[in-house]
């Protein structure tokens, strides 16, 4: 990798992955055409219901590629929650000028492979008076050589005579406008869609990743022009609950066994002795996996109230869980797979929800709900919107942004992106809540349940959950009133 504008993963590592090595092989040989590096051979889609652990698992699966050098033209990620052709657009903006070409020339090089052969560029260098052996790539692809004559005529300031003799050659072709960059807000979608396109068509040891893509059958639909993900060169993976997959190769997910279930559940240190056999709580651990069906994320939130409540016997939390809805293990052979994820998951993120030690809390997961499913969220703007201050004046009393951060992400119910302030970490105090360039999602399925929770009365004057669209305008208004708020 050259720089980390070519690993565009939002996700820091997740240090309590567990398991999954069949799958992420699996995901591999897809990939790269059963481990041999030919990439691009067929997209790959990792399946399964929600909770399974499909967004986990590919975003292990590219720290790993990364750490391989497995795509060593980059590795970039697309939040398919949302249209294709935004996604596609904003990585046309990360990508102009990663290889030391702006649009304009971008299009150039593209022309340049469309229209010429290798002969034919050999002959351009002679008329414009240079030795196609100088030339970056000559000997390489011709996509290459035509980016390594333009980056030749670039740094000798000879791109429009290069552009004139490309005319002169190709009179019907429609080449560039003169190369003075234009300034972005001139610049059209469509232009950066192009930009994506023409970078992964050039570099085809590449990896495009899809994160939650409602219909497969979309990749092969174009986005406008010759834009058709599906027939990229690269390799390209998407994450999915469709069971529709279409001629792409699935890579389905199940739960987690039994072993890599207990380390997710029992992660806390003051719980990991509980994965051993002898140790008295040990089946109890086995059955409350049982009773949230081995789903990954059942697992992690139930791990974190256990980790938050060391002292709690397993046995009161197995009854807890029954309480809120969770069914007995006798019960859950009983039933469909799916009706004991279900049940298994509502029931820990109910006590998980009761258990949450502030309304500040619940109130910033009712405002990050109220955004689309999977969209990445500026902490601070959240913030602003429920209200919460980034300074406590009472120290008693006030519940601060940066406090009702750490609160969730200890609950496990709140997810930050930004790997530049925090990494993945056991130590929840060590990362910088205050810093406002942290990035927030919510996992659908906890979107769902928070979007489910009737209104709440609390220390909040106020909120009125129904109408939490008017109640965040009006934050926001009050917020761009005072100067001190925002410039904090």
């Amino acid at each position: 990798m050259k720089n980390d504008t070519f690993f565009t993963v939002p996700f820091p590592r997740n240090t309590y992955f567990v398991g999954r090595e069949a799958e992420l092989d699996a995901l591999h040989n897809a990939l790269t055409a059963n481990g041999q590096g030919q990439v691009g051979i067929n997209p790959a889609g990792l399946t399964g219901m929600g909770g399974i652990g499909k967004t986990q698992l590919a975003v292990e699966y590219c720290y790993r590629a990364l750490a391989a050098a497995h795509f060593p033209d980059g590795i970039f990620w697309l939040n398919a929650a949302f249209p294709l052709r935004e996604e596609f657009s904003k990585l046309g903006q990360k990508l102009i000028g990663l290889d030391g070409l702006l649009l304009p020339q971008m299009q150039m090089r593209k022309l340049l492979v469309k229209y010429f052969n290798i002969s034919e560029l050999q002959d351009l260098c002679l008329e414009l008076g240079v030795n196609h052996e100088e030339i970056a790539g000559h000997n390489d692809t011709i996509s290459s050589f035509a980016r390594g004559l333009i980056q030749f005529c670039q740094q000798r300031n000879r791109l429009p005579e290069l552009l004139n003799h490309c005319f002169q050659n190709r009179p019907k072709v429609m080449w560039p406008k003169p190369w003075e960059d234009e300034p972005e807000q001139t610049r059209s979608q469509d232009d950066w869609i192009g930009a994506a396109f023409d970078y992964l068509q050039a570099h085809p040891n590449s990896l495009l990743v899809l994160d939650n893509l409602p219909d497969p059958l979309t990749l092969t639909q174009s986005l406008g022009r010759e834009w058709v993900p599906a027939n990229l060169p690269g390799a390209l993976m998407f994450t999915t609950r469709s069971g529709e997959l279409y001629h792409f190769t699935p890579v389905p997910l199940k739960v987690l066994p039994e072993d890599a279930a207990l380390k997710l559940l029992l992660r806390h240190p003051a719980r990991q002795s509980f994965q051993q056999a002898e140790y008295p709580e040990h089946e109890t651990a086995r059955e409350i996996c049982q009773m949230v069906g081995y789903l990954p994320l059942a697992l992690e939130v139930a791990g974190a109230q256990l980790g938050a409540r060391p002292a709690l016997k397993l046995a009161a939390y197995r009854r807890t869980l029954h309480k809120q809805g969770a069914l007995p293990v006798i019960e859950n052979k009983r039933l469909p797979v799916q009706t004991a994820h279900e049940t298994g998951l509502q029931a820990v993120l109910m006590e998980q929800w009761a258990q949450l030690p502030s309304d500040e809390a619940r109130l910033l997961l009712r405002v990050a709900a109220a955004f689309e499913e999977a969209a990445q969220l500026p902490a601070a703007r959240l913030g602003l919107m429920a209200g919460l201050p980034d300074e406590a004046e009472d120290f008693f009393e006030d519940i601060t942004l940066a406090e009702t951060l750490r609160q969730l992400v200890a609950a496990s119910l709140l997810e930050l992106l930004d790997k530049q302030v925090m990494q993945a970490s056991d130590d929840n105090e060590a990362i910088e809540y205050q810093d406002m360039r942290l990035m927030i999602r919510l996992h659908p399925l906890v979107r769902e349940f928070t979007m489910q929770q009737p209104p709440f009365s609390g220390p909040l004057p106020g909120v009125d959950t129904k109408e939490i669209g008017l109640f965040c305008a009006r934050n926001l208004i009050d917020a761009y009133e005072n100067f001190a708020v925002l410039e904090r």
